[in-house]
């Protein structure tokens, strides 16, 4: 991957994930050079993924590999390295060398927790609504340890 030849300058928000410069080395749009612009970006690249996030009947979505599916997806038009695990320290998150034992923790007890919904007859689980909020969840969990 080539070298930018000028850095961008991004303004961390409160709570975002602090990027090095090797992560932004990783960035795919030259023009990109500030924070609302990355944003954007990666607001446009979400909404681009949408169609495989809602309409495709995933299988098995409550695993390590479709988590990294999943990230790739959203971010693959912005990052070179979308769907693959950071492998650097953070002030906040996991160390990098948990991140994949912690999601495969998580999705253990989200699926433990979804069969006993679906013993005691929830119909919210088939409800196209539920399997959103399911989703916006899932990434909320997944942003608490910082996996990517």
């Amino acid at each position: 991957m080539a070298k930018r030849k000028i850095e961008p300058h991004f303004e961390m928000p409160e709570g975002a994930t602090p990027l090095d410069l090797d992560e932004i080395q990783g960035l795919l749009i030259d023009t990109i050079m500030t924070q609302g612009e990355l944003n954007f970006a990666e607001q446009q690249s979400i909404i681009e993924s949408s169609k495989w996030i809602f309409e495709t009947n995933h299988k098995n979505i409550l695993t390590d590999q479709f988590f990294k599916n999943l990230h790739k997806k959203m971010f693959q038009s912005v990052w070179a390295w979308a769907g693959k695990y950071r492998t650097t320290n953070k002030n906040i998150g996991v160390e990098p060398h948990q991140i994949s034992t912690e999601i495969k923790n998580y999705a253990m007890t989200a699926n433990i927790g979804l069969k006993i919904k679906l013993m005691i007859g929830s119909k919210l689980l088939r409800d196209f609504t539920t399997r959103l909020s399911g989703f916006i969840l899932l990434q909320m969990e997944m942003v608490d340890f910082r996996g990517f």
